[in-house]
């Protein structure tokens, strides 16, 4: 974990803390933090028995939902290859909103609701996995579809359930507990959900990097002799498990399992085993706000998918303007190079053509380390496009790296220059903010092969899968 991802989980962590500290005190009742520490413990029995009994609960239980709903649409939408999925794409939530609508009909206790809520959620994904073994086609499309018959059937099922209960008593119930709220959150729920959220965590920890290799599909995945079938199961799983004990004891919370991956895949990339602990932290400080939001914008507490709703879209709004600024359609130049001359061959495979602005400019460079007599770059002109992917690669020593250190100016080059946006780079004071490179050392799975390593990469830039294996094939015939 290199020193920016810690600074990220560090400030994270804070934060978090900061706002677990103030959910406590915040509410329609604002108890001051002196009143809670003070000595005299019969003129301020109320406060304490607010702070213990009822948000300090709920403050650990909106910790734990955020991190079970961020961590499993985290996983979905890296097993699935699919960024618009979340944790209820298998019919787990609709499943569950059934099994609580039975126990609230039949006047059970809220332990049994939650119980039952557990069951049909769980049922809900056996069923959902069980049609999709019913087709020929087996791959993560059929699975998804299933997931929507299947959360389809469920949801027709509690619309007729809503229909025939009572509408002044029993309706009510079945509405409120289906928008999701910590209100009613006790100790018990805790003792339920906590080491649940636990063991789920730390597999997680320990097959993130299976993870990551189910994230480049089925073949590559079985090339490395591991279980693709298997992991998927198990990532369904934990999922499952993860996200039916959240709605169990909370209600349906929409939007948690969306938007946090693709804010901490933002941030930190899609490397499973990196963006794990930061998505978890992330997910409780949004469930947390949403949660003090819920309780202190007006005289009544409002649902909180009602909070996670407003919020959830208007980022998302944002995540979508921010990538729509990145445009897809790559050009993906490739480049041969050997020890005397870095570029000479240059071939090119276009994804997709645009009118496209040259970005760098590169004419007659030249370079050499102060101990040597050969030039380690020479004569090399070329030009890199808006939105181009430059792949450079040869034996140790060709000069990949040090022409990275002369684009980003870390190294002064001897001969040639550099233009970057229309000006020298040579005009600059500092190292150039739009180029950097990352050291061989610090980029590389051990355990995957050069091939898997691309495209591992190439995914955490945003290259689309279906150009995937065009850019692995052209290195290759290269």
């Amino acid at each position: 974990m290199n020193k920016s991802i810690k600074k990220v989980l560090l400030v994270s962590i804070v934060l978090y803390l900061i706002i677990f500290v103030v959910s406590l005190f915040l509410g329609r009742y604002v108890v001051f933090i002196t009143d809670f520490f003070c000595n005299n413990n019969r003129d301020f029995e109320l406060e304490k028995s607010i702070i213990l009994n009822l948000r300090l609960p709920r403050a650990i239980m909106a910790t734990l939902a955020g991190v079970s709903l961020s961590l499993s649409g985290l996983i979905y939408q890296e097993t699935f290859q699919n960024d618009l999925v979340s944790p209820d794409l298998l019919g787990v939530t609709q499943g569950a909103g059934v099994g609580a609508s039975i126990a609230i009909v039949l006047c059970l206790s809220n332990y049994l609701i939650a119980l039952f809520a557990f069951l049909f959620g769980a049922i809900t994904v056996l069923i959902t996995v069980l049609i999709s073994k019913v087709f020929r086609n087996k791959n993560n499309i059929t699975l998804i579809l299933s997931g929507l018959i299947v959360g389809s059937f469920m949801s027709s099922v509690l619309t007729t359930i809503k229909y025939f209960v009572n509408p002044e008593t029993q309706l009510a119930t079945i509405v409120y507990w289906l928008m999701g709220s910590f209100a009613n959150i006790e100790y018990n729920n805790i003792i339920f959900v906590l080491p649940i959220v636990l063991i789920m965590f730390m597999v997680l920890l320990l097959i993130s990097h299976r993870i990551n290799l189910i994230a480049l599909g089925k073949e590559e995945t079985e090339t490395k002799g591991i279980n693709y079938i298997f992991y998927r199961n198990m990532i369904i799983v934990i999922a499952t498990i993860l996200t039916a004990t959240t709605v169990s004891c909370c209600g349906t919370i929409g939007w948690v399992g969306l938007i946090i991956p693709h804010i901490t895949k933002t941030i930190i990339g899609r490397d499973v085993n990196k963006s794990l602990p930061i998505c978890a932290i992330f997910g409780a400080i949004f469930t947390l706000i949403a949660d003090i939001l819920s309780r202190t914008l007006v005289q009544s507490e409002i649902p909180i998918s009602a909070i996670t709703g407003i919020i959830g879209s208007i980022i998302f709004t944002l995540i979508l303007i921010y990538y729509s600024k990145m445009k897809y359609g790559y050009s993906l130049n490739y480049s041969v190079c050997n020890k005397k001359e870095l570029f000479n061959e240059a071939h090119s495979c276009q994804l997709n053509v645009n009118n496209k602005n040259k970005i760098i400019s590169i004419d007659n460079l030249g370079f050499k380390y102060n101990n040597q007599k050969d030039y380690e770059l020479k004569n090399i002109t070329f030009g890199i496009y808006e939105n181009d992917i430059i792949l450079l690669y040869g034996t140790n020593g060709s000069g990949k790296t040090t022409s990275f250190k002369c684009f980003s100016k870390e190294i002064e080059p001897d001969e040639g220059s550099i233009i970057i946006g229309g000006v020298n780079i040579k005009d600059f004071t500092q190292k150039q903010p739009n180029v950097g490179y990352c050291p061989q050392f610090d980029c590389i799975f051990e355990y995957l092969t050069v091939e898997e390593n691309l495209k591992f990469y190439a995914r955490m830039k945003g290259v689309k899968i279906k150009y995937l294996d065009q850019l692995v094939k052209a290195m290759i015939t290269l």
